[in-house]
């Protein structure tokens, strides 16, 4: 096992993996070198963690992440526009029609 530590204050308890800077949706094959440890990520100006991905997927560099979730995420909860809502609910009504 590797002797791995926090980048920044060194500790090698409860470390988090970093993924590799620009990635936006986060593998384990995506991970840096770097690890972080909660305390430090918590108090981290540069980096987090996606808002639902939480801490068992891996750290984020903050400008890697958009409202505070991975471009997986973030297509997930961000608001659909009034014409695409609309589209939904057409497909969904024609779709529960029994005549279809």
């Amino acid at each position: 096992m590797k002797n791995e530590k926090c980048l920044s204050c060194g500790s090698s308890t409860s470390l988090i993996h970093i993924f590799k800077k620009g990635t936006s949706i986060g593998t384990s094959e995506d991970f840096s070198k770097k690890m972080i440890c909660t305390d430090c990520l918590d108090d981290s100006d540069d980096y987090s963690y996606c808002e639902l991905c939480g801490e068992e997927e891996g750290a984020y560099r903050i400008r890697d992440l958009s409202d505070g979730y991975c471009a997986e995420h973030y297509d997930e909860v961000t608001p659909v526009d009034d014409d695409e809502a609309d589209a939904w609910e057409s497909l969904a009504e024609y779709y529960s029609d029994p005549s279809h």
